[in-house]
């Protein structure tokens, strides 16, 4: 991930339109320079404005407003936005397999979402990563 840096502009060259973006070269007093990508004309920064920066290792370079740099970098506690994008579709399962029993309750929906999340990965973790079944496995499909 990139670092937050700070240092003034030094030069701002708009280049080339990129399709329906506008391309800003732009050169920082510290020595850093690449491209900003921005949706209109105007760059929204002017050269000796001080500002704090990304710059990706493409060459990218996002302006960081005051106050947004909580934003920047900050872990997830997942390790993996797979695992988000799973534990999603687990919920989404729970609550689909459920909404035509009248007797469930938010609970019951949480703790299924959990409990197929957690045999999902440990599937995937684990030495079965085949298609066949393995011995402990039994044939509950709850879609």
């Amino acid at each position: 991930m990139p670092e937050i840096n700070k240092s003034k502009i030094k030069s701002i060259t708009k280049q080339d339109q990129w399709n329906d973006l506008f391309k800003f070269e732009i050169k920082f007093e510290n020595g850093s320079e690449g491209m900003m990508f921005k949706k209109t004309q105007d760059p929204m920064c002017a050269v000796g404005d001080d500002v704090m920066f990304t710059l990706s290792s493409k060459g990218t370079i996002k302006i960081i407003k005051e106050g947004q740099e909580q934003y920047v970098n900050k872990p997830s506690t997942y390790q993996k936005d797979d695992d988000v994008i799973m534990l999603q579709c687990m919920f989404k399962a729970a609550a689909a397999f459920y909404s035509n029993k009248s007797s469930i309750t938010e609970k019951q929906v949480i703790e299924t979402a959990n409990l197929w999340f957690d045999s999902a990965k440990e599937k995937l973790n684990g030495t079965t990563r085949s298609h066949q079944q393995s011995k402990e496995e039994n044939n509950f499909v709850p879609f």
